[in-house]
């Protein structure tokens, strides 16, 4: 978050970053059920969660995009851990395609602020 916002921002927060606002309330209000004892645990990671999707949509977008993708693959692993007979069996390779394409994107989007301040 730190490095999102204060090293790679190239833009203020767009509007549209409150979305993230209402993946938070409406992920807590699926999962509050089921949560039990770790439900500050994960009410805390969410909070992680949503404060890097909205600090990686000040940076260059392969980043915010990046951010989202990650967002994702850790939304879908949240239900398939808390509410797996929901959650079909596809959803297990979901994480891991999501996460990969979120880690790249974002190391794609880092590397490429990189280069294109240091080329100013």
């Amino acid at each position: 978050i730190w490095l999102f916002w204060r090293h790679l921002a190239v833009r203020r927060v767009p509007v549209w970053a409150a979305v993230y606002a209402v993946w938070y309330v409406v992920l807590l209000t699926v999962l509050l059920p089921h949560l039990g004892a770790l439900t500050v645990a994960v009410a805390i990671y969410g909070v992680v969660l949503g404060g890097t999707a909205v600090s990686a949509t000040r940076a260059h977008p392969l980043v915010a995009v990046g951010a989202a993708f990650f967002l994702s693959s850790d939304t879908i692993l949240a239900l398939r851990l808390f509410l797996p007979d929901a959650m079909p069996p596809v959803t297990s390779p979901l994480v891991m395609v999501t996460y990969c394409l979120g880690q790249g994107l974002i190391a794609a989007g880092v590397i490429f602020s990189s280069t294109t301040r240091a080329e100013r």
